[in-house]
């Protein structure tokens, strides 16, 4: 009676991964798969992980031939010069060229 409760358990974690990180959510039922008495719930997760990795990935797409911005950009002043960078840029371009030109 207990593994049956903590495999429920883990089975919701797995669920909320899906929603919130397919990509964790996927990995999570992937590991699942391996697992002789959780198949039937490992491919639940699994399928709910790419549904929703699909989701965003379209929607994503959708939303970009709009023209709404989905991954924001910041105006950033350096000595009075403007920086333009995205999200995820390790060194803003201008920046290390300034860097560069230094040297």
């Amino acid at each position: 009676m207990d593994k049956y409760k903590l495999g429920k358990k883990w089975f919701w974690l797995g669920i909320f991964f899906s929603i919130l990180f397919p990509l964790v959510g996927l990995i999570y039922g992937i590991v699942f798969l391996t697992e002789k008495n959780n198949r039937r719930e490992a491919i639940i997760i699994v399928s709910i992980s790419l549904l929703f990795i699909l989701f965003f990935a379209f929607s994503y797409l959708y939303f970009s031939k709009k023209g709404v911005k989905v991954i924001p950009s910041y105006k950033i002043e350096i000595k009075g010069k403007p920086v333009h960078f995205k999200v995820g840029d390790i060194v803003p371009p201008s920046i290390f060229n300034q860097q560069l030109q230094r040297k």
